[in-house]
């Protein structure tokens, strides 16, 4: 019978460009990275005979959930505004997971949208989005330790 496990939510860890993108996290899922294309593809031939090919572009994104008063808020809007003056800048983006043994990283990131700004009463949510030129999952006790 397998053994109750705990979550804790500060076990993930997130960076881009060197910079933790801890703070100030939205409840529910702060964080969501995803390939742009499904990594294998399903072609099915006229006698039902099934070939699986897998897709050459790893690239992805990465959605950054944060609070507008969150420090991780403000390192991205310094970091986007460096980004259009300059041009595109890449930085290195990674998720550990120390709950799961888990590592997603891309070498090459860069901020592919900003949030769209809502002020109200309440503090609001932003949603940052990083584009992944080739997004690398992984699952090792040994990275993490």
């Amino acid at each position: 019978m397998p053994g109750a496990r705990v979550h804790d939510p500060q076990k993930i860890k997130v960076s881009f460009a060197g910079r933790a993108l801890n703070h100030g996290r939205d409840e529910g899922d702060f964080i969501t990275t995803e390939y742009t294309q499904e990594q294998t593809k399903t072609h099915v031939g006229a006698d039902g005979s099934v070939t699986v090919s897998q897709t050459a572009d790893q690239s992805g994104k990465a959605t950054i959930n944060c609070m507008s008063t969150s420090d991780t808020h403000r390192i991205l809007t310094a970091l986007y505004e460096r980004q259009r003056a300059l041009g595109v800048a890449f930085g290195v983006f990674q998720v550990l997971d120390l709950n799961n043994a888990i590592v997603e990283r891309s070498a090459e990131a860069w901020i592919q949208a900003a949030p769209a700004n809502a002020y109200g009463a309440e503090v609001g949510k932003r949603a940052w989005v990083l584009g992944l030129a080739k997004l690398e999952r992984s699952s090792s006790d040994t990275v993490l330790t």
